[in-house]
């Protein structure tokens, strides 16, 4: 099957924390990478992690486009393709439909055993790990935001001067 892009995803939860992760990778058709990512979710849950992987990479690919998506998760391919109930998740469930009719993606799914050496699964794996254990990039992004806001609420020490 010819594919425009292919995506692997992968996304976990761990209940002790209250911590879970997200990741993705993107290749085009060349076989070319044109994107990674990895998040940090708080308070969520393995299945909604899986699922957020999936939503958030296909959110970056050019409408109209053909994409397969390989996943370990059973449960995403499943409710996203409609062959599972829908019964949770259904907010994020309905942004997916959305967005994939919105956006006219034609998606595929193919199911990768998780952690049995495809090394593209293997790589996602190991991003939600390193997200889980030391967030990302955005939430240092936020972080910097949020200490220059309340800096600025600080009285100027130095205004007497003026």
């Amino acid at each position: 099957m010819f594919a425009d892009f292919d995506i692997w995803t992968d996304g976990g939860y761990d209940i002790a924390t209250g911590k879970g992760a997200y990741a993705y990778i993107i290749i085009d058709e060349n076989g070319v990478e044109v994107c990674r990512h990895a998040e940090r979710v708080e308070h969520s849950t393995n299945n909604r992690c899986e699922l957020l992987a999936v939503y958030e990479a296909l959110r970056t690919i050019p409408m109209g486009s053909v994409v397969r998506v390989h996943t370990d998760s059973q449960y995403a391919i499943g409710v996203l393709s409609h062959d599972f109930r829908r019964k949770k998740n259904l907010d994020l469930l309905e942004r997916y439909d959305a967005l994939v009719w919105d956006a006219a993606l034609e998606v595929h799914f193919k199911w990768v055993r998780g952690h049995s050496g495809d090394a593209l699964n293997e790589l996602c794996d190991a991003m939600c790990v390193e997200a889980m254990e030391n967030g990302d990039d955005e939430e240092e992004k936020r972080k910097e935001i949020w200490i220059m806001e309340e800096m600025e609420k600080l009285p100027h020490i130095f205004d007497f001067f003026d």
